[in-house]
């Protein structure tokens, strides 16, 4: 068994990683799933028609399989879905600031949008609930607004506790043509 994890800073394109590695692997016939340890209810996308919602034990994951996890919560104890030290490969992902903050406003449009923010594994959708509610623009902004004050000591921090596993970092640099990955 194979156990991949994806993770890294908040919105910064850890699902589509995600995506883009699953169809790979299926492209070459090898045995795949993954999970998105968020534990979203509703399907985001529609290459998550076949994400693990109820994610299993790790005694449940089956040994032919190459399992793709996608947690941002990995490097924080007692809150990752498995502990880092399980996994086989780890990659982290973390945008220069102006694909960042690209990234962060499409998601705050898209927030607004829907009147639902920052989600939460535990806790569920933050906001009003309400589709383009002028009240959710403040916590929208404060959200945006703490993710790129963090972002670096989120960084720092996370490489201390990634010492010792086998990681790699992919920095994620906008282009005209959009995002670009580069593995560091």
């Amino acid at each position: 068994m194979k156990k991949i994890l994806i993770t890294g800073l908040p919105i910064s394109g850890k699902s589509t990683l995600r995506i883009k590695l699953l169809n790979l692997l299926r492209t070459a016939k090898l045995p795949v799933q993954h999970i998105d340890a968020d534990n979203f209810k509703e399907i985001r996308h529609p290459d998550d028609k076949d994400c693990l919602t109820n994610i299993p034990s790790m005694l449940d994951l089956d040994e032919e399989t190459i399992w793709i996890v996608e947690d941002v919560r990995a490097v924080v104890p007692g809150k990752s879905f498995l502990p880092i030290s399980t996994y086989d490969s780890i990659l982290y992902i973390y945008p220069d600031i102006m694909s960042h903050i690209l990234l962060l406003l499409t998601r705050a449009w898209y927030w607004f949008l829907n009147g639902k923010l920052d989600y939460d594994r535990h806790y569920g959708w933050k906001g009003t609930n309400k589709r383009k509610d002028y009240r959710n623009i403040i916590p929208i902004i404060k959200t945006i607004w703490r993710i790129i004050k963090n972002r670096q000591n989120w960084l720092k921090a996370d490489k201390v506790k990634l010492r010792g596993t086998y990681y790699s970092i992919i920095k994620i640099k906008w282009s005209i043509r959009g995002p670009k990955a580069h593995l560091y």
